[in-house]
């Protein structure tokens, strides 16, 4: 049971240093990047052919296209540069912990950093989409 408080440990003090400023804008104007070429677009198609729309349907469209299943990778891979973390305190760490335990840890925080970053465009997509969206259990005719 210590070693798994261990591995949280390592992961968290890793997603906190992860979450700072400059990454949290690289995630926003992301966002906004695929809110404004497809989920606007999506949205005035479907106001203009008087379609509802699924609210699962914007992000199903992003990562079905070649172009746009490219972008959420690359993202990422931007959003995890200097990823692990070699800062002063992180010596430490590896002296005190295990290479398994360390190494558990930063595959944990590249999982949460994963679902941070695919949550939140499920989010965005549901929130810039939402009003005109609904939830049903098939797929819309858009």
């Amino acid at each position: 049971m210590c070693k798994m408080h261990e591995i949280a440990w390592i992961a968290g003090m890793e997603y906190r240093k992860w979450f700072s400023l400059k990454k949290m804008l690289i995630l926003l104007f992301s966002i906004l990047f695929l809110g404004e070429y497809i989920f606007s677009n999506m949205a005035r198609v479907a106001e203009e052919t008087g379609l509802s729309i699924n609210i699962l349907e914007p992000m199903d469209l992003v990562l079905s296209f070649q172009f746009y299943m490219l972008v959420i990778p690359l993202i990422f891979i931007v959003l995890l540069s200097g990823f692990p973390d070699k800062s002063g305190g992180n010596i430490f760490v590896m002296m005190r912990a295990t290479r398994r335990i360390w190494l558990a840890g930063q595959f944990l925080f590249g999982l949460l950093a994963g679902v941070t970053c695919l949550g939140s465009f499920f989010a965005a997509s549901f929130l810039w989409i939402g009003r005109g969206a609904v939830w049903q259990n098939q797929w819309s005719g858009f």
